[in-house]
């Protein structure tokens, strides 16, 4: 289904002459009690064929939640005498694949926009071999492996266009996993990492519903294809988490094309400390086994409806020549 977004708060543009501020947001899902596995899947789109001076974005949207999730995909595209544009994603938390795409090939046209961003998120809870809450120490150590395929074309290049593609990992505090928050900059949130991909100078902003954003520092930058990242973690305790692969380009009066292809894919894998077994909220991660019974949260769930999760881009300041 494509949605036709009015300009407001998050979809309006900055007009400055260095500065290029677009913002995505998610939308609001209705609240539901304890902590929710989740996929979903956002495309976004701004072309001259947007002829209503109050619309900004055509977008398309999935979102699944609960145990056992189901996969989410969106896809949107638009062409025209000033170029084309595209973008595709695809989320499956039970088999552990994001897929993210993105195209534009600017003719000659301004204020063109695209981005796709797929993610899906967890609650993981280890045991011992007894059965018994495992306890985590200081050596204690979790790791995600993340296994992404791929390739970028772009022309003249990346940063002209004002384009990249991200990778982005949030560790929760355990019954925090909120579909509508926000990935950073939150007490909840426990640590992030984020990789930049195809262009070291993107900039990227996990914001709430409300306008306050929090930049997110780069982890590391990948600029060829396929890559293996391997990410260890100590939370401390149980945890939840989110993973996200998302691509965007927003090349103002800038021509040229690029390709940011990710459809073939991102596969996340995770393995708990050494002897333990890991449960997780969906049921259905790989290498996890669902949970057995209530088990208990520290603290409890409001999913406040603040939950407009979202993920923006910002041009890289440029200096005069």
């Amino acid at each position: 289904m494509i949605n036709r977004t009015l300009s407001g708060i998050w979809f309006s543009r900055l007009i400055a002459p260095v500065l290029a501020l677009a913002a995505l947001s998610t939308p609001s899902h209705t609240a539901q009690a304890g902590v929710q596995a989740y996929t979903e899947t956002n495309a976004y789109i701004h072309s001259p064929n947007q002829t209503n001076p109050n619309e900004y974005f055509l977008s398309a949207r999935d979102f699944k939640y609960g145990t056992n999730p189901g996969a989410s995909s969106s896809s949107i595209a638009e062409s025209g005498t000033w170029g084309s544009l595209s973008s595709n994603g695809y989320a499956n938390l039970a088999t552990g694949v994001l897929k993210s795409q993105t195209t534009l090939d600017n003719i000659g046209a301004s204020d063109l926009y695209v981005q796709s961003n797929a993610y899906f998120g967890d609650g993981f809870r280890t045991s011992n071999p007894d059965g018994s809450p495992y306890t985590w120490g200081p050596s204690s150590s979790g790791v995600f492996t993340l296994n992404l395929s791929g390739s970028i074309a772009a022309f003249p290049s990346l940063p002209t266009l004002n384009a990249g593609a991200f990778v982005v990992l949030s560790i929760f505090r355990p019954g925090t996993l909120d579909p509508n928050g926000a990935i950073a900059g939150i007490p909840d949130v426990i640590q992030y990492f984020y990789w930049q991909l195809g262009n070291p100078t993107l900039d990227l902003y996990s914001c709430d519903y409300v306008g306050h954003c929090t930049q997110l520092l780069p982890t590391g930058f990948l600029a060829a294809f396929p890559q293996t990242i391997t990410q260890q973690i100590n939370p401390g305790s149980d945890f939840d988490w989110t993973l996200l692969i998302g691509s965007y380009g927003a090349p103002g009066s800038a021509t040229g094309s690029f390709d940011m292809d990710f459809s073939h894919t991102l596969t996340a894998q995770y393995s708990g400390p050494t002897g333990t077994t890991t449960h997780s909220q969906s049921g259905v991660f790989p290498g996890t086994l669902a949970l057995v019974g209530t088990i208990p949260e520290p603290g409890s769930l409001v999913l406040s409806g603040l939950g407009v999760a979202a993920v923006c881009a910002l041009r890289r300041r440029r200096t005069a020549d």
